[in-house]
C-alpha cells in the first residue's frame, strides 16, 4: 500500500488524477505525431495539453 496518498484530500486526488490523464494524452499524442499528416495541429495540441498539465500541477502545489 502506497502511503502517499494516504492523507490527501478528495480535491487533491481529483486533480492528481485529472494530472496522469493528462500526461497519458500527451503521451499518446506524441507516440502518433510521426504518423500524422496534420504535424503542426498536432504539435499545437500537445503544446496546449503541456501548457494544462503545467496549470494543474501548479495549482496542485497550492491546495
Amino acid at each position: 500500500m502506497s502511503y502517499g496518498n494516504l492523507f490527501l484530500s478528495q480535491q487533491e486526488k481529483k486533480l492528481l488524477k485529472i494530472i496522469k490523464e493528462y500526461k497519458e494524452t500527451k503521451k499518446a499524442l506524441e507516440f502518433g505525431l510521426d504518423w500524422l499528416n496534420e504535424k503542426d495541429y498536432a504539435k499545437g495540441n500537445l503544446d496546449l495539453v503541456n501548457v494544462i498539465i503545467a496549470d494543474l500541477e501548479k495549482l496542485s502545489k497550492e491546495v
